[in-house]
């Protein structure tokens, strides 16, 4: 017979797994909100993104001790999304309180949560991320220096970054099938 786990002991991984991952994911935050200060729009999109994504693997990595199931995705990760949803809540939280925002109600950011949770996996990311936080936050931070410099994230949907890389092939489909069909 399978144990599941209560509600409570569930919560009661949750706050480990968070109180784990929330001082390097401030770390995180303050490198990268740097980073943001001397970006223009589009580098600010890259880098809120790879935030989010680089966090997101880290609590992935720190999950997978407290995951009963070893049943990986269709991209090979063990995921526990509750544990994420619930890190990525608290970190909302967080950045609403420091920022001295106004806390928004409680179902916005569990939407908001939820979002960045579900997002798909950006396979770079994660994996450097998992691999990183095995060796520790020095090399976690190393790692995200190294993701900052790197110009060629693509954040796009498959399908733009299927268009954008084919682009020229697309093109000459489209010739051929319109010479094709005025013929």
């Amino acid at each position: 017979m399978i144990k599941t786990l209560s509600d409570e002991e569930l919560k009661k991984n949750h706050n480990k797994i968070w109180k784990k991952i929330r001082p390097i994911s401030e770390s995180i935050e303050a490198v990268i909100n740097y980073a943001i200060l001397n970006s223009d729009e589009s580098e600010h999109y890259r880098l809120i993104n790879l935030k989010m994504h680089y966090i997101r693997g880290l609590i992935f990595a720190e999950s997978e001790k407290y995951v009963s199931e070893k049943k990986p995705t269709k991209e090979g990760y063990v995921i526990d999304y509750t544990v994420v949803e619930y890190c990525f809540q608290k970190l909302l939280i967080d950045n609403y309180k420091k920022n001295k925002k106004v806390l928004p109600i409680n179902s916005i950011i569990k939407e908001e949560a939820h979002g960045w949770a579900y997002l798909g996996v950006h396979p770079k990311i994660n994996d450097i991320a998992k691999k990183s936080y095995k060796k520790g936050n020095v090399q976690i931070m190393n790692q995200l220096a190294i993701l900052i410099k790197d110009k060629n994230l693509d954040f796009n949907s498959p399908a733009v970054q299927f268009l954008k890389k084919n682009y020229a092939i697309i093109i000459a489909i489209v010739f051929m099938v319109l010479y094709f069909l005025n013929k």
